[in-house]
Formats: structure tokens, sequence, C-alpha cells
């Protein structure tokens, strides 16, 4: 990724040409947690944004919006904005995301780890981005700023995983897909994606970043538990494999999570505690379930955060 990876591409006629940006975070110090992320989709005249922040103890707040229109003019603008969410580079060159809400506003910029990376080399990351994903960089590191949820107003210091992608996105294309990505720190950070497209292909893929030494994944098996409704996930567990056979197992146990919908596709994003032998850290435990090519919402909700608003996350079950 270069600098000029940060702002807009250059927009195209498309029609499943998009950009967009999003980061998972949480601070363990302070108790909160997130996930962002918003978009152009330039040809068809819309953005989209989804805002979801929660405190350890249960508070938390989403807002979603998958048709908000948007100005297109020749140029791409300096930087990416979907109705009050914001993605530019500050003054000391940080990637920064920014978002206000009546019930939830943030500034926080990032500082990575290690370069951004794609999900690699192999054969399998290829036939993903030649089956899904266009440009696509993905990268762990720290979220700095202010952020406020209702009446708590904090200063965070979050470990924090960020992707920014553009150009054509098909996702009819995916089936089910598994996701773990996050970090414990700059001793170990991780990327992987398992899925299974609608011609019954499996594919996975994915990196591992310690003190700044990438190597690419030769295969990865991710399995999440799933509460009763079968979108909630309680917990995840990656195995990563590496070229030389050697294994990493992460584990994870969610904090807080919520539906993440894109149009007629709907994945369930879990931010959670991750644990690699002595390591401790978060991530993003991402599933779909697409049986019905995405043709009916959930009906019932257990725990992920399927509303508008300001809520209280139930309490688990005894």
């Amino acid at each position: 990724m270069t600098m000029s990876d940060e702002h807009p591409h250059p927009w195209t006629t498309d029609p499943t040409w998009q950009e967009s940006v999003a980061a998972w975070f949480h601070d363990a110090e302070r108790g909160i947690g997130g996930w962002l992320r918003w978009g152009v989709h330039p040809a068809l005249g819309f953005g989209r944004f989804n805002v979801f922040v929660f405190a350890d103890d249960g508070l938390r707040f989403r807002r979603v919006d998958e048709r908000v229109p948007i100005e297109v003019g020749v140029e791409p603008p300096a930087e990416l904005r979907v109705a009050r969410c914001i993605a530019d580079v500050d003054a000391n060159g940080r990637p920064r995301l920014r978002w206000d809400e009546p019930e939830c506003a943030g500034s926080l910029a990032f500082e990575g780890f290690y370069p951004p990376q794609g999900w690699g080399s192999s054969q399998a990351a290829s036939e993903i981005d030649a089956a899904v994903n266009a440009g696509h960089l993905e990268c762990s590191g720290l979220l700095r700023g202010a952020l406020r949820l209702d009446d708590r107003e904090l200063q965070i210091e979050a470990l924090a995983h960020r992707d920014r992608s553009w150009g054509p996105r098909h996702l009819e294309a995916v089936h089910t897909h598994r996701m773990m990505s996050g970090t414990t720190g700059p001793e170990l950070s991780f990327a992987a994606t398992q899925l299974q497209l609608v011609d019954g292909t499996v594919h996975a893929a994915g990196f591992l970043a310690r003190d700044g030494v990438v190597e690419e994944l030769a295969d990865a098996e991710i399995l999440a538990t799933l509460h009763l409704d079968g979108v909630s996930v309680a917990s995840g567990r990656c195995r990563a494999v590496l070229d030389d056979g050697r294994e990493v197992v992460i584990d994870a146990e969610t904090i807080d999570g919520q539906l993440t919908p894109f149009d007629d596709y709907l994945t369930t994003d879990h931010v959670a505690r991750a644990r690699s032998d002595d390591l401790v850290g978060f991530c993003d435990v991402e599933i779909t379930n697409n049986p019905r090519a995405g043709s009916a919402m959930p009906r019932f909700v257990q725990y992920a955060a399927d509303g508008d608003g300001l809520s209280r996350r139930p309490p688990p079950p005894r």
C-alpha cells in the first residue's frame, strides 16, 4: 500500500465497483470496542455505512444505512465520505476514521505494526481475489483518539485491525465464509479467511505478522461456536498453517457483535478476546451462512446487535 491508496481511487462506471474502509478495535483497559465500515458505489450513486460501538459492560450503539445518496464528480474527492462518516489522512500522515451520530462519535487515527498486506500470492489467494475482491489490503495496529458513547467521553488507545478495498466486488460468488483477524500487539497479528464459493470450491488464505515479519499462510481452518439463532457467535478458533507445516492456534471469546448486512448478503461480526499460547489480544470473528442466497434476514437474534441506536447487550445464558 502506498499513501495514495489511503485516498479514494479513480472511480469507474462499473456497477460492481466499490471503495470502502473498515476497522475493528478493542481497548481492554477502558473496556470499549467497535466495528466500523463505510464505502461508496459511485456508478450507482450511493454509499453505505455501518457504525457499531460497545462498552464491555453491555451498553452499545449501532447504526446502519445501506442507501446514502452521494455526489459523483469527474474525479473522486480527497476523502471517503458517506453521510457523517469520513475516512481521510491526518496532518501526520496517519489514516483516520471519523463519524458523528447524536449518541456516538469518534475521531481515531491508525498506526500499523507492519505494512498493509493482501491475502497473499498463493493459488487460493489468487482465486479469492479473482472471484470476490479486486484491490484489498489489511493491517493490524493501534487506533488512538477521542470516542463518545452516549454520555461517556474517552481518549482510547485500542488494538485494531483494518482494511481498505477498491474495485469490483462480487459477494454473490460467496456461499459461506469465515474470517478471523486481529492482533495481540507487534508480537503477533493475524488475518485469515476461509470461504466456500457458490460453485462448491473451498479456499483459505491469509498471513501472520510477528515483530514486523510477515509470513503467508499455506492453509487455515476457522471454526465458530454459534448460539441457537445460528448467527450470534459465542467463540471461535483459527488454526493457521505456515508453509513449513508449523501451526499457530488462536482462540477467541466474543465480547459483543452485530449483524453486518450488505444488501441480500448477511455477515455477522464479533469483536472478541483472542489468545494464542501466552499472548492475549483481540480479533473479529466474522461468519457468513448463506444457504438461501440471503433471501431472508434472521427472524430472531439472541446476542448480535441488529437494531439502530443505543441498546443493552442481553445477559449471557445461565
